[in-house]
């Protein structure tokens, strides 16, 4: 796990080309200088748009990945490239190095299918996303060396050799795109790799679209099969790759990731639609893999996921960090805390899990300490039976602080000897144990009272309507309701009233009283 945090909401983007996606380069150059201006604008353009992983993504090859590699290993050259901003900011480098790149081959394959809303015929494609911890030279060597391409009488391997080969075959022949001169890029742009080799090996489109009864459904049936993932934003078709018609028509459900597609400086990072790609994972390989099989809570296509959303609407209310000092007139003493480094702690869910005197009570206790929890007195931990026993007194050498997430709030920092100030609002819910059992006890009416400030410490701000409890709320609430309840029993009461003298109105006593009126 590369995050203190671990699993969190971040954006990735698996699907961002580089120069050497020759089938397709709008980046310009691809030379030495070329290369450096296109990692710029890639890493700044990142940091901008706080994209924590990428896919470098190349046709049928690892230059670019390896290319950025090189550059990433090379602090003399990322201090050329980034001088400007090293000198307005000493922690660029940092930043830049917290970026997780993995190599995304895009190949195309051998099988083409027809597509049915375009009537045209198009290749198949299979993205090989590998792990950052493989070195590129094995990449290489074991996974592309290995694959071939057959024009019906020789086979070709996937080098630049042999590719090139290919392509001047063609263009002797006149064979393939006519418009494409280069040998290279011609070999490349019929080079189509046996998927079955590929799975070997290893061991886009609204999915709608596609038709699984006739031969190229069945094709297109052992493409999904075979894959973890597959790339597509559109909202039928990540439903439908979801549900039980998928598992019935390929014998599995699949998640869907996204990426911007990029071959060029103004489509990075920016996906049509805002069809961002997040995932609540650690910005690791094992995290992308963590995230593809929990579909429905670690993938969002999208803006932004709701959780997210909520998150940064409580952000001054989430704990980021516990740190616990021994002050520095203290160095004897049994050794309570590790020190070396804080506690930090996941917004989204934590729970504290441990073996019999591991620290959970000690942690819980602290925690509900910073908070200013009136609960203390039934700490188990920060107690005058154990932490504060007055013969020793512990709580006087140590000190506690707690940090939030918004870091504008201030840092909260006490002497761990277990006081609170009555006159101020507890910042934390504490429901120790010893408490929950008294409580239990007695289910009439302090166990209603806590369940009530339990419930209405959920409820957002905005929703209190000036209240300061949950039985003032509901007060509130029912007043407004009964207000609404009389006023369209008014609004009733005067409805009634006119419907009853247009009923009058239809009488025959008011027809002859008109008649008579008309006459005179």
């Amino acid at each position: 796990m590369n995050s203190i945090l671990g699993s969190m909401w971040r954006r990735w983007d698996l699907h961002i080309h580089t120069p050497y996606s020759i089938l397709n380069n709008q980046f310009g150059k691809n030379d030495e200088e070329g290369f450096k201006t296109y990692f710029k604008n890639l890493v700044i353009k990142a940091l901008d748009n706080k994209i924590a992983a990428i896919g470098i993504t190349d046709y049928f090859m690892i230059k670019g990945y390896k290319k950025i590699r090189e550059i990433l290993a090379d602090n003399i050259l990322l201090n050329q490239i980034f001088k400007d901003e090293i000198a307005n900011d000493h922690n660029f480098l940092e930043k830049v190095k917290r970026i997780s790149f993995f190599p995304n081959i895009e190949f195309r394959t051998d099988d083409s299918v027809n597509y049915i809303s375009k009537n045209s015929q198009s290749k198949l494609e299979i993205h090989v996303i590998l792990s950052d911890e493989i070195d590129a030279e094995d990449i290489e060597t074991v996974l592309l060396g290995q694959l071939t391409f057959s024009d019906g009488g020789t086979n070709y391997c996937l080098t630049d050799k042999q590719v090139a080969k290919l392509g001047e075959k063609m263009i002797a022949s006149g064979i393939g795109d006519t418009n494409i001169n280069n040998p290279f890029y011609r070999g490349y742009d019929a080079f189509g790799i046996d998927k079955s080799k590929l799975k070997d090996l290893l061991e886009k489109d609204e999915i709608s679209k596609y038709s699984w009864l006739d031969q190229a459904g069945s094709i297109r049936r052992s493409y999904f099969k075979m894959c973890d993932a597959v790339f597509t934003s559109n909202e039928k078709s990540i439903k439908w790759l979801a549900s039980n018609d998928s598992l019935e028509t390929i014998e599995k459900k699949l998640p869907c990731i996204w990426g911007s597609d990029a071959h060029d400086y103004k489509k990075m990072f920016k996906p049509d639609e805002e069809r961002n790609c997040w995932l609540k994972a650690d910005v690791t390989f094992a995290g992308l893999k963590a995230a593809l099989n929990s579909i429905d809570e670690r993938i969002y296509i999208g803006s932004l996921p709701d959780e997210y959303v909520n998150f940064k609407k409580r952000e001054q209310y989430s704990i980021k960090d516990i740190i616990v000092e021994r002050k520095n007139n203290k160095v004897n003493g049994p050794i309570w805390f590790k020190m070396d480094k804080p506690i930090y702690l996941n917004p989204f869910m934590v729970s504290i899990i441990g073996n019999k005197g591991s620290g959970k009570s000690a942690l819980a206790d602290i925690i509900s300490y910073l908070g200013n929890s009136y609960k203390m007195g039934y700490a188990s931990f920060l107690c005058k039976n154990r932490f504060l026993k007055p013969q020793t007194k512990y709580g006087e050498d140590f000190s506690a602080s707690m940090n939030r997430f918004e870091e504008n709030e201030a840092i909260i920092k006490k002497n761990l000897d277990n006081t609170y100030d009555g006159s101020l609002p507890e910042k934390v819910q504490f429901l120790p144990q010893s408490y929950i059992e008294k409580v239990c006890n007695d289910l009439d009416v302090e166990f209603q009272q806590e369940i009530n400030k339990v419930i209405y410490s959920y409820i957002p701000n905005e929703d209190k309507l000036g209240s300061t409890d949950l039985d003032s709320l509901v007060e509130e609430k029912t007043n407004y309701i009964r207000n609404n309840i009389s006023s369209l029993q008014d609004e009733l009461r005067r409805l009634n009233y006119s419907i009853n003298i247009l009923i009058n109105k239809k009488g025959t006593l008011y027809v002859s009283e008109l008649k008579k009126n008309l006459m005179i």
